[in-house]
């Protein structure tokens, strides 16, 4: 059995997630600029095109399988669906509203997942996690 502690990397995590907040709005300022000459469907195959081709030789060097189990294609097929519509619904909107004001919107996921979290699968929410959100 894996002692959690070895897997817990709190500086790691907070390394990332500060990555993830200068990154994804850079993705977001550039989809913007790219969405009033380039069709928003090619901007999202390009995304994620990009995505598979850093991410799939990082997974191989990590000695990481790419194998879904069959039970679970269908779990992970809705979950890339969603996720695309997700991406191309922001990428959409970006083109309306001011950049800012997007980025801020899809900032407050953190509290919508929180909330789904503790009233729909019925997780504890305690004061630790409000903190993080």
């Amino acid at each position: 059995m894996t002692d959690h502690r070895t897997l817990d990397r709190p500086l790691l995590g907070i390394a990332l997630m500060l990555g993830f907040c200068l990154l994804i709005p850079l993705g977001d300022a550039i989809a913007k600029l790219l969405a009033s000459r380039v069709p928003v469907g090619q901007i999202v195959f390009v995304r994620f095109a990009t995505q598979a081709l850093i991410l799939i030789p990082v997974s191989w060097a990590l000695g990481q399988s790419l194998r879904i189990p069959r039970r679970l294609l269908p779990a992970v097929l809705l979950r890339t669906v969603l996720q695309m519509a997700g991406i191309t619904a922001m990428f959409n909107a970006l083109r309306y509203l001011p950049l800012a004001d997007a980025v801020a919107i899809a900032f407050v996921m953190p509290f919508i997942m929180l909330l789904l979290g503790k009233y729909v699968l019925g997780e504890a929410v305690g004061i630790h996690r409000l903190g993080a959100c």
